[in-house]
């Protein structure tokens, strides 16, 4: 369901050093600071197999992006967001990846 996001982050772990890290393998969750993201529907289970886990803060660096295209987004509660709308999320992360590579200067 999250493919695109995912896709997405995936190309970004490896430019960036962690904690912009993706964990696979949920037994390598240190602790309960991560972002969990679970493609299919919500079934109201935790630490799933088939999740990939990013930590909090570097999560942080999506918010904002994610609030644009869902507002009620918080990332203390469980929010399930549609295929389209994931689309429409990476796209607009993709750009930002793509103006940030670009090294913009700051006058």
């Amino acid at each position: 369901m999250k493919k695109g996001i995912l896709t997405l982050l995936n190309k970004e772990v490896l430019l960036w050093n962690p904690p912009f890290e993706m964990i696979t393998n949920v037994e390598k969750v240190e602790n309960a600071y991560y972002v969990e993201i679970k493609p299919g529907e919500y079934n109201a289970k935790y630490w799933n197999k088939d999740s990939v886990y990013i930590a909090d803060e570097a999560f942080a660096y999506f918010y904002t992006t994610i609030c644009k295209y869902v507002p009620q987004y918080q990332p203390t509660e469980v929010t399930e967001i549609k295929t389209e709308t994931w689309l429409r999320i990476s796209n607009q992360l993709q750009e930002l990846a793509c103006f940030l590579s670009s090294d913009p200067s700051y006058d």
